[in-house]
């Protein structure tokens, strides 16, 4: 369930900030490292979904996500803090796992990925 509006692409998080714990395992918010209820990455947003809406989304396997420019092929992608929802090539200085496989070059702010199940 969306706790807030999903775009097709967004890298997810599941929402830690829910007061329930049964909540926290099935709503999700854009993933974001600069709050840390948003930490916890799952997967990509397969369709758009509003606040409140179910969400489709891929936790293993290829589709397509929110890159950032000058993503290659093979590069690994974790959340960062620059852009909710947007994956990043990984640095040795991120604190955050590793959530994908860039499969194809970036085109347009998104890449085909392969995301790796985190769970």
């Amino acid at each position: 369930i969306a706790s807030e509006a999903i775009v097709a692409g967004d890298a997810l998080s599941l929402d830690l900030a829910q007061a329930e714990n049964g909540d926290k395992a099935i709503h999700v918010m854009k993933a974001d490292t600069g709050t840390n209820a948003k930490r916890c990455g799952i997967g990509i947003a397969l369709a758009d979904a509003a606040s409140g809406e179910t969400v489709n989304a891929c936790i293993a396997g290829i589709c397509q996500a929110k890159v950032k420019a000058g993503t290659a092929v093979g590069d690994r992608l974790s959340i960062f803090n620059t852009t909710a929802g947007v994956l990043e090539p990984y640095q040795n200085t991120f604190e955050d796992p590793i959530l994908a496989v860039a499969g194809a070059a970036e085109s347009g702010g998104k890449a085909i990925v392969f995301v790796i199940k985190q769970f």
